[in-house]
């Protein structure tokens, strides 16, 4: 990786996959910053439709690798190329029609397979077993083709649980109006959706569930060492 021709890092800010972790990875295969690589961040602070301008920017830089976290993300990267690799962590590649089969994926996109589907029933029936009287559960998306799917699957879960889901979504990080909903919907607990975005503002969000004196289920475990009851 010559100098000069920078790897594009691409996602959220403070995602649990922190992007100060990249660096120290690469250092420990040869690579430095400053020294032979270098690192082109890009944030989209919340405004998911700033993604195709921006991977097309890095596109335009010449980077050798993109890599991206979460849907739409890494539909924007593959979108702005056909040639560059693109690193990513996401669900059901083959599904998106981002690679022809996990075995011979082809084209220019390779990466971490992330679960999310399996994980949302069982996330489901954790906070469930948590709650025993919970009838009544919300979930929290950040909308999206990623949340579509988590919903549907916990959707699934829900009937089994004999629970009903309560879906809101926090559009534009809008969580007091979010939560705002919960409350008035009677919600018993949360389950809280994967997502960059609402990984990023965790602390915001498991400060107003614990406002409202609601347990909840995270996704990582960085979730409680902020403060969140389960991830």
């Amino acid at each position: 990786m010559a100098r000069g021709h920078p790897l594009a890092w691409r996602g959220p800010r403070s995602l649990v996959y922190d992007h100060a972790k990249l660096p120290r990875n690469l250092r420990e295969l040869g690579y430095v910053e400053g020294g032979n690589l270098i690192v082109e961040r890009r944030f989209v602070d919340g405004k998911i439709e700033r993604l195709p301008g921006l991977a097309r920017e890095l596109v335009q830089l010449k980077v050798d690798v993109i890599v991206a976290l979460g849907g739409e993300t890494i539909q924007a990267a593959r979108d702005a190329t056909a040639t560059v690799p693109i690193v990513m962590v996401g669900s059901d590649p083959v599904a998106r029609g981002w690679v022809a089969s996990l075995s011979r994926p082809g084209g220019n996109i390779t990466g971490v397979v992330t679960a999310e589907t399996v994980l949302a029933a069982k996330r489901l029936e954790l906070i469930r077993e948590a709650v025993p009287g919970a009838a009544r559960i919300a979930v929290l998306g950040a909308g999206g083709p990623g949340s579509s799917v988590q919903v549907q699957e916990a959707q699934k879960a829900a009937s089994a649980l004999r629970v009903k889901l309560v879906v809101v979504e926090a559009p534009g990080t809008d969580y007091d109006r979010a939560f705002a909903s919960i409350v008035a919907e009677r919600a018993d607990a949360l389950f809280v959706l994967m997502s960059p975005t609402l990984t990023r503002d965790r602390k915001q969000i498991i400060d107003r569930a614990a406002k409202y004196r609601l347990p909840a289920i995270y996704e990582w475990r960085e979730h409680v060492e902020v403060g969140g009851l389960m991830g």
